[in-house]
């Protein structure tokens, strides 16, 4: 993939949503300048009717509104919000920070280390409580950032290509528990691991461990994102099982022996949290030439809705309507943070103490610096 250009703003081709419904793919050039508001010689564009970039703002927002039946419990939850974020944080101030400390030895790498893990550990863990509450078993927030920690800094040492015999020592320590840390961050990564293991105190055949070895593998397989010559499908098969195994590994710290109809429902609504994840996160893969459903111009918002709705139904089915609420109306209030993000982009100031709602408000930062390819 080449880096875009300020002429292709003018090019606009028709693709194919993963419904099938054709609509217009969002020009690169246009994605990437949206959040300073000008194209990249610097010529501002505004909001003038006909605009083609508010007709993706509005399609967007259309489908946002038309899936407000996903958030009877929003309210509730954005009320509550500083006061359970407080608490996953004391969570994780309690069991992953020493770990941490104990680990990075450089200063600055161990604060870029604890900003990173906690800012996603604290707004992920609203996803993971409400799936507990689905489910009708308590929510363990010492797990749940154990897990979500261990996620983040695992995601964030696969992508380094630094780690070159990386996937061989991981696929034995999932297989065999066996692996020797060759820098500060490998070994924080494997006492994450072993003190998640020691919680859990589980028989190997529990489907956790399963699907964390699937997750691996599907990681692996990812690599194709940055061939150009990868189909689409193959691009689909590694989206889906990379958020649909990842889902399920994450779910089921909150549950042993997971039966096989609850499995599928979590790997389908794991398919739709990737998909929103792509969405959000469609400039920095571009940048990165990492292809995705949403860089290759297959999947919006719109997509992302419709996904939920469907999966929503399923979901009632199964557990109850009651049940099922706080999950739905998390997932809906971060499909409109995800929209907020994408095209108003806040940035928090330097220099200020973060309180519970910044750490869930903010973007978070990556363990390790970004390394964008030429």
């Amino acid at each position: 993939m080449t880096a875009p250009t300020a002429t292709k703003a003018t090019r606009y081709r028709n693709t194919t949503a993963l419904d099938g419904t054709a609509h217009c793919k969002q020009p690169t050039a246009i994605r990437l300048c949206w959040d300073v508001g000008e194209t990249e010689d610097g010529r501002r564009f505004g909001s003038g009717l006909g605009n083609p970039l508010d007709t993706i703002v509005w399609t967007e927002l259309r489908s946002l509104l038309r899936s407000a039946a996903l958030a009877p419990s929003a309210s509730r939850i954005v009320a509550g919000a500083s006061r359970k974020a407080g608490e996953f944080i004391r969570a994780f101030e309690h069991t992953v920070r020493p770990i941490v400390d104990t680990s990075i030895t450089d200063p600055a790498q161990r604060a870029q280390v604890t900003e990173a893990l906690l800012s996603y550990a604290t707004k992920t863990c609203f996803v993971i409580a409400g799936y507990a509450r689905m489910t009708g078993v308590p929510f363990a927030s010492d797990v749940a950032v154990l897990g979500l920690s261990f996620t983040r800094l695992y995601d964030d040492l696969f992508d380094r290509a630094d780690y070159q015999d990386l996937d061989e020592r991981l696929h034995a320590l999932f297989e065999h528990n066996v692996f020797t840390p060759s820098a500060d961050l490998e070994l924080l990564l494997y006492r994450l691991y072993r003190e998640i293991d020691l919680k859990l105190d589980r028989e190997h055949d529990d489907p956790i461990y399963a699907a964390v070895s699937a997750v691996h593998d599907y990681q692996i397989r990812a690599r194709c994102q940055s061939d150009p010559l990868a189909s689409r499908s193959t691009l689909e098969e590694v989206t889906f099982g990379k958020g649909g195994q990842g889902t399920l590994a994450v779910f089921a710290l909150m549950r042993a022996g997971l039966g096989e109809r609850e499995r599928q429902l979590i790997l389908e609504i794991g398919e739709v949290l990737q998909l929103m994840d792509d969405y959000l996160d469609i400039d920095e893969d571009t940048l990165a030439h990492s292809r995705t459903l949403a860089t290759e111009g297959h999947l919006g918002l719109p997509d992302v809705c419709r996904r939920l709705r469907v999966a929503r139904v399923k979901l009632i089915a199964y557990y109850g309507r009651r049940s099922t609420r706080e999950f739905f109306g998390v997932c809906y209030l971060t499909l409109w943070m995800c929209f907020l993000r994408r095209r108003w982009p806040r940035r928090a100031g330097p220099g200020r103490a973060l309180s519970p709602w910044d750490v869930v408000s903010r973007p978070g930062g990556s363990v390790i610096p970004d390394v964008i390819p030429d």
